[in-house]
């Protein structure tokens, strides 16, 4: 199972939240996604400073998302 977190902005992004529920949808079990958005959830240290919209995967790979369509292909490559 692939963990993934995802970071964004609520108060500039109103797409991730529905793109994510689409992902949990399509792959299910090989996917643990959970969205954060940065205005409510402070971002743990342990990334040190991302600028969101960011996905973090399995807690080592900060990757920065360049649009709506890069969530799920990354999404798609991580689990295959």
């Amino acid at each position: 199972m692939v963990h993934i977190e995802v970071f964004y902005n609520g108060n500039v992004d109103r797409e991730t939240p529905d793109i994510v529920e689409n992902i949990k949808y399509k792959f299910g079990k090989n996917v643990n996604v959970k969205l954060y958005d940065t205005n409510e959830t402070a971002i743990p240290e342990k990334y040190g400073i991302i600028n969101p919209p960011v996905v973090v995967i399995d807690g080592k790979k900060v990757i920065k998302l360049s649009g709506k369509d890069s969530l799920e292909e990354i999404v798609t490559k991580a689990i295959f």
